[in-house]
């Protein structure tokens, strides 16, 4: 399998970790690690060697167990299952700490262990604008500007596609090609990881 030919989750989920599965790994690990890091700080951690090891902790489990996942169509299934992995790992390091004091806040983290808590709430906000803003970063490079503009315009300002071709000097038809091609890109690339209606 090539590494254009899945998505990221898709490689990730390869049980043989070949050079495609260590690609994709560390663009995981590259994504991820300031949000892991926020939502530690959000658990209190203060002590930068503390937000590493239980980051690390928690990118132990995905990695372990990302090839079970399976997205079961709804929306924020990823950010979901990511969370309640979080949780679990941190748990299971208090646990490991036999009582002795950890770095985060226990009380905070049964809270983000509820999926209905303002917390669990904040989580699913927080990841769904992180996510695809960087998403949408990693890719821009690779479009023409104009390309670029009209897909921000229509797909994520919600402008009529007559008035950015207007706008842009760009038909009709060229305006709704540039969109299709940039919502395909991250669809191919980065499917599962976000929902379609954020920015499809």
């Amino acid at each position: 399998m090539s590494e254009t030919s899945a998505t990221l989750l898709k490689r990730l989920r390869n049980l043989d970790h070949n050079t495609a599965w260590q690609t994709a790994w560390r663009q995981f690990v590259e994504l991820y690690t300031p949000l892991l890091h926020k939502w530690l700080r959000h658990l209190r951690v203060k002590e930068n060697a503390d937000l590493s090891d239980l980051a690390q902790e928690v990118f132990l489990v995905v990695a372990r167990k990302l090839p079970e996942f399976t997205h079961n169509g709804r929306l924020g299934a990823f950010r979901a299952w990511l969370r309640v992995i979080a949780v679990r790992s941190l748990h299971e390091f208090a646990r490991q700490r036999g009582g002795r004091v950890v770095p985060f806040d226990q009380e905070m983290l049964c809270q983000l262990e509820d999926p209905r808590s303002d917390l669990s709430c904040c989580w699913d906000d927080e990841h769904d604008r992180y996510i695809v803003q960087r998403l949408l970063e990693r890719i821009e490079p690779d479009f023409e500007p104009l390309t670029w503009q009209a897909f921000q315009r229509v797909a994520m300002m919600s402008d009529k596609p007559a008035d950015v071709a207007r706008d842009l000097g760009m038909a009709r038809a060229n305006v709704h090609h540039a969109v299709s091609r940039v919502k395909r890109r991250l669809r191919e690339e980065f499917g599962g990881l976000i929902d379609e209606p954020l920015i499809f």
